[in-house]
């Protein structure tokens, strides 16, 4: 399963035995992926919400559910820098900028860690 967030955090994952695999994706691969992949949104902030759905071309729905990466599931990280969003945007501000991570999930059993 394909995920897109706004943020990663450890309690993401299934157990802690867990290799993670995170680089910096192009904006262009990232709506690629979003056109042939079963995804999900879990972008807790409703104007970054708008924002990348305006940025990809997809429904970015706001969904502050928690998630649980399983084996081999992929997470967007839109990693939003700047100011705080003023309230109701649906552009980026003039100095913030998006940058696009994917982390990638693997699990091993504990002799091949």
């Amino acid at each position: 399963m394909l995920y897109i967030a706004n943020a990663f955090s450890l309690s993401m994952l299934k157990k802690p035995d867990a290799t993670l695999r995170c680089r910096e994706v192009e904006i262009e691969e990232i709506k690629d992926l979003l056109n042939i992949c079963r995804w999900s949104s879990c972008v807790g902030h409703k104007d970054l919400a708008q924002i990348l759905s305006n940025m990809l071309g997809v429904q970015i729905s706001t969904n502050r559910s928690n998630i649980t990466l399983e084996r081999w599931d992929r997470l967007v990280v839109a990693q939003y820098i700047g100011p705080r969003l003023p309230e109701g945007a649906k552009d980026l501000p003039q100095d913030a900028n998006i940058t696009f991570h994917m982390v990638e999930v693997a699990y091993y059993p504990p002799q091949l860690a």
